[in-house]
């Protein structure tokens, strides 16, 4: 009975942050997007005064090149486990 309490813990955690991080990439990916066609119309030192002023401003203490690699590695975690727990899969 324990085990099963702290799967539905586990599955009320998952679909909370789910939640959350639907809604930020709803937001982020069309940011990203006009921030590459923006930033690709500028020269090498504008595009780094834009990027070092972001960094600035970040409340993350990582660039910004670190902060979207970190993401990524979340996702490649994300997709690897979606196939497990749906398909049963093994990892």
């Amino acid at each position: 009975m324990a085990k099963q309490y702290a799967i539905e813990e586990i599955m009320d955690v998952i679909d909370k942050h789910l939640e959350k991080l639907l809604y930020a990439q709803n937001i982020l990916t069309p940011a990203l997007k006009e921030a590459h066609e923006l930033l690709s119309g500028m020269d090498e030192n504008k595009r780094a005064e834009i990027l070092a002023k972001f960094a600035e401003r970040s409340q993350w203490s990582a660039p910004l090149g670190e902060q979207i690699d970190w993401a990524q590695h979340n996702q490649g975690i994300i997709d690897d486990h979606r196939s497990w727990i749906e398909e049963g899969e093994e990892l």
